[in-house]
């Protein structure tokens, strides 16, 4: 696939889908009225990148989930509007345990993406935009609301959490944000370490570079000079053992587009190692409003003894240090051990669902509170089993793809 073609405002596979849309006061649900909004979106000021305009529309152009986008601007009292970014889904709710997928329920969702109520100040705020979202979906425009990735210590959800039955919400397992707010240098980072970690972290660098001396070659891909190997990016995801997982960026075309729309408007930042000019471990990531919201990475494990991924993430987190336009690093949420190794941040959220009274959301909200339930149950069995972390190992290495003379094996 071409890396540097798809644009940020594609959309019109959106338009066409949004056509027969029906007009709902304050909702943007076009390409056209989302980019109406630009003005009200800057004033309302996105905190995260996944509620950054150009992102989000990056993603409803390449998901091909989403019906139409759906921007709810909330009226506040003695304030200027509030924004909801969210998108129409037909989204289908899996069982994950462990690095299993079990089909789920399919449901109508209203997404609303990761920092994407905007504008917003106080409780008061907050129950205004729950109160228009739970007219919407009684609306009967959606059988679901998501909201993702909720700060258990907002407002926000705390109204979610109070609105209506207690059937009619569910606030999904809780997980972990970690995230790194960045120093001036790569000296100032590791100094917050404990003496015995930065005497690790320097004796893993010297060895990765003493045992594959000139072997190994770092290459920033972002860069325009480089923009030409990002295709050797896609050959690496597919060999990792996210590609088993179906999470790699060889699988998703919502990461692809990202990767090619952050190249064309300057937002990429891709660090790439080679062994003998072959592509062996990658790290990428978009910059947006000073965050480096880190994308899925991916090493071919035919290179695992080197431990690449992480020589690749420490050069990462050295070069953010010294990069003006970057000030923090959000992981995103999950509890890989990198992610607490390096964070300087952690706080718990959870995906809070909001469903419609209906049958169709009683329904749902009955089939994910059994799934909650199941996983919790596996969680439990596999911690007391003191195996964890062996079960962890053995499911990825019956992950990574099957490989075959013309590979290289």
């Amino acid at each position: 696939m071409a890396m540097t073609t798809t644009p940020a405002r594609m959309g019109k596979a959106v338009r066409s889908r949004s056509v027969t849309a029906p007009a709902v006061p304050g909702v943007a649900s076009s390409i056209r009225e989302v980019e109406a909004l630009r003005e009200t979106w800057a004033a309302a000021g996105a905190s995260r990148v996944d509620s950054d305009l150009d992102y989000f529309l990056t993603v409803v152009s390449a998901d091909p989930t989403v019906i139409r986008p759906w921007v709810l601007t909330v009226p506040l009292p003695d304030a200027a509007p509030g924004l909801v970014v969210s998108r129409l889904v037909r989204q289908r709710f899996d069982l994950q345990v462990g690095y299993r997928t079990v089909p789920g329920p399919r449901a109508r969702s209203l997404v609303v993406s990761f920092g994407g109520v905007l504008g917003t100040h106080g409780p008061a705020d907050a129950e205004t935009v729950i109160r228009a979202l739970d007219g919407a979906l009684r609306a009967g425009h959606a059988d679901v609301v998501v909201l993702q990735k909720v700060d258990v210590d907002s407002d926000l959800y705390r109204a979610a959490m109070a609105t209506g039955r207690a059937r009619t919400r569910l606030a999904r397992p809780e997980v972990v944000l970690h995230t790194t707010e960045l120093p001036s240098s790569w000296d100032e980072l590791l100094a917050a370490r404990s003496a015995k970690s930065r005497r690790q972290i320097r004796y893993d660098d010297n060895k990765v570079r003493r045992v594959l001396g000139e072997r190994l070659t770092l290459r920033r891909l972002d860069r325009p000079e480089e923009l030409h190997r990002l295709p050797d990016v896609e050959a690496v995801a597919a060999r990792s053992y996210q590609s088993g997982l179906g999470v790699s960026l060889a699988d998703q075309p919502v990461q692809r587009a990202l990767l090619a729309a952050a190249a064309e408007h300057g937002w990429l930042r891709v660090w790439m190692a080679y062994v003998d000019d072959r592509p062996a471990a990658f790290w990428w990531g978009v910059v947006r409003g000073g965050d480096l919201l880190v994308g899925s990475p991916g090493f071919d494990p035919e290179f695992a003894q080197f431990r690449l991924g992480y020589y690749v993430l420490r050069r990462l987190l050295e070069d953010s240090c010294a990069d003006p336009e970057i000030t923090s690093i959000d992981y995103g949420p999950g509890d890989a051990d990198y992610k607490a190794r390096f964070g300087t941040h952690a706080s718990s959220v959870r995906d809070v669902l909001l469903f419609s009274p209906g049958a169709r959301g009683l329904m749902l909200s009955a089939a994910l509170r059994g799934q909650d339930a199941t996983v919790r149950t596996a969680k439990s069995l596999v911690q007391r089993s003191g195996r964890a972390a062996e079960f962890k190992r053995r499911a990825r290495a019956r992950l990574i793809p099957a490989r075959t003379e013309s590979d290289g094996a």
